[in-house]
C-alpha cells in the first residue's frame, strides 16, 4: 500500500498549521524578550527534534535541513516519489544504508512516521485549534489509503478489509449514538442489516 497524493496534501495542511504555531510562538517570545527572531529557525528546530525523537535516521534529518530547508511541499513530494534520496550529485546515503531499490519504500516509511506524528502528537496548549490539530481529514485520508495510526508506537499499520469494515461500522454507530437523533435505533438499521451479510 502507498500513501496517496491526497493524503500528502492533508499532511501539508497540518504541517502548515504546526509551523505557523511554532513560528508565531517564537515571534511572540522574541518580541516579549526583545531578542532576535529568525524566520523559519523555530520550525527547523522543532522538526529536527521531532523527527529525531521518532527515530528518523540522522542522515535523513540532515538532508531535510540542508538540501530541502524544511520546504515541506518539496520534501513530502520527494519522500513520496523516492527522489529525496538522490541529488544531482548522486545518492545521499551509502548503498548499505539505503539501497537504490529501497528509495520508494523508505520514502513511504518516513511519510508514514510523519503522518503518525501529525495525528498522534500534542503540539502544546498553545497549539492550533485550542491545543489540538483537527486531524480528522488526515485520519480519513489514511484510512482510505488502507492505513490506521498505531498511536502507541507512532506509526502507520495496514488495515485489512474485514477489520476496516468493523472499525468503520463502529465509528458510524458511535456517531449516530452521539448525534442526538430521536430514532437512533432506526438510523442504525442499515448498519445492522449490512453486518448480517
Amino acid at each position: 500500500m502507498e500513501i496517496s497524493p491526497r493524503t500528502v496534501i492533508r499532511m501539508l495542511e497540518l504541517i502548515d498549521r504546526v509551523n505557523a504555531t511554532v513560528e508565531g510562538g517564537a515571534r511572540r517570545n522574541a518580541e516579549r524578550t526583545r531578542g532576535p527572531y529568525v524566520e523559519g529557525e523555530a520550525g527547523w528546530t522543532f522538526w529536527s527534534r521531532t523527527l529525531f525523537e521518532h527515530n528518523i535516521p540522522d542522515w535523513i534529518v540532515q538532508h531535510a535541513e540542508s538540501h530541502y530547508h524544511y520546504d515541506w511541499d518539496r520534501l513530502l513530494k520527494a519522500f513520496h516519489s523516492g527522489q529525496f534520496f538522490v541529488t544531482e550529485y548522486g545518492p545521499i546515503a551509502s548503498e548499505r544504508e539505503c539501497p537504490r531499490e529501497a528509495y520508494g519504500p523508505m520514502g513511504e516509511a518516513v511519510l508514514g512516521v510523519i503522518a503518525a506524528i501529525l495525528v498522534n502528537d500534542d503540539f502544546g496548549p498553545k497549539g492550533p485549534v485550542s491545543g489540538q490539530l483537527k486531524t480528522e481529514p488526515l485520519v480519513r485520508a489514511l484510512e482510505h489509503d488502507g492505513f490506521r495510526v498505531d498511536r502507541a508506537n507512532v506509526r502507520l499499520i495496514p488495515v485489512e478489509g474485514h477489520v476496516s469494515h468493523e472499525e468503520e461500522e463502529s465509528r458510524l454507530s458511535n456517531l449516530i449514538d452521539k448525534s442526538g437523533l430521536a430514532n437512533r435505533k432506526v438510523s442504525k438499521t442499515p448498519l445492522n442489516s449490512a453486518s448480517d451479510h
